[in-house]
């Protein structure tokens, strides 16, 4: 069956869920739950109390085209519920975060900063004039942009017994250009680490452990601990990332770039014919075709607009 474990804080008309009950979810591969330590329990609930009566700095979140909602929706993928339960309930620490439309026309002013987080779908070019613009008023984006979209198969091929997987379509939602032009480009592909998350598998299946090279695990050594935001972060597993360049003739002296966290240097790159299921991945025979790839850069600076 289905179930929930959490803590429910309300104040006035607004209420905060408090997971006790932390999921890692990975495609095809399979479930993990970790119970909250009880003693992180109390300082979990002062500042979901603090983020409750709204004394905590504002955040935007994008609430349209196409992106995660960051509240569950009915009939959402479960995997995405529980990864933005925990996105909110550690934002909400110290932000209280506020819901951007496009569709209605503005970016509110008196936010300094505003997250992208994987849209679907493509945005006009007065919606890239209103980012481009609050970038431009010296506040901050957060972009997390997928190179393709999931499609499932449908309701009727898995009612036929069509034992197909996912298929990963290229997405082109028009912030990559943006993007571009600031600095950074995002590769089509996906990373794929043998320094991996390792799945265990059940005796049925022989036991032991399954590399999962499309979930790279993020090691110290490849966190840049010189960002301050970055100090206590240690290691990571990213699922499904693609690796990202620099587009050297947009970066001066007016912006810099620093790569905030990549992969070993035991990583390649999957594209083309997009293929997740583990039987089916093999690292290359070659290891000069493996390389580190950065996952995440920051750039700061005084950009020039691209609609200029």
């Amino acid at each position: 069956g289905e179930g929930s474990v959490g803590l429910v804080l309300e104040h006035g008309d607004t209420s905060v869920v408090v997971q006790l009950v932390n999921i890692l979810r990975i495609p095809i591969i399979g479930t993990r739950y970790d119970m909250v330590n009880p003693d992180d329990l109390e300082n979990l609930i002062s500042k979901n109390i603090e983020s409750l009566i709204d004394i905590n700095a504002d955040l935007g979140y994008l609430t349209d085209k196409g992106t995660l909602p960051v509240r569950p929706q009915p009939r959402m993928n479960p995997a995405d519920t529980n990864a933005l339960n925990s996105f909110r309930q550690l934002v909400s620490q110290n932000y209280t975060i506020k819901d951007v439309a496009l569709s209605e026309g503005e970016i509110p002013m008196d936010l300094k900063t505003l997250v992208i987080a994987r849209p679907m779908e493509t945005f006009s070019d007065h919606e890239l004039y209103l980012i481009d613009q609050f970038l431009m008023q010296g506040k901050n984006l957060m972009l997390i942009l997928d190179s393709f979209e999931e499609i499932l198969p449908s309701p009727q091929q898995m009612a036929l017994g069509m034992n197909q997987g996912p298929r990963y379509e290229p997405l082109d939602t028009g912030l990559e250009k943006l993007l571009t032009h600031y600095g950074i480009r995002v590769n089509r592909s996906y990373v794929m680490d043998k320094n991996c998350y390792k799945q265990e598998l059940p005796q049925g299946m022989g036991g032991g452990e399954r590399p999962v090279y499309f979930a790279p695990l993020i090691q110290a050594d490849k966190i840049n601990h010189d960002l301050d935001f970055m100090n206590n972060i240690n290691r990571l597993v990213a699922v499904r990332i693609s690796p990202l360049e620099l587009v050297d003739d947009r970066l001066n002296e007016n912006v810099k770039a620093y790569r905030v966290f990549s992969s070993s240097p035991e990583s390649w790159k999957m594209q083309g014919q997009i293929n997740l299921n583990p039987n089916f991945i093999f690292p290359p025979k070659n290891e000069e075709e493996m390389q580190s790839y950065p996952l995440a850069y920051l750039l700061n600076g005084k950009f020039t607009s691209y609609f200029k």
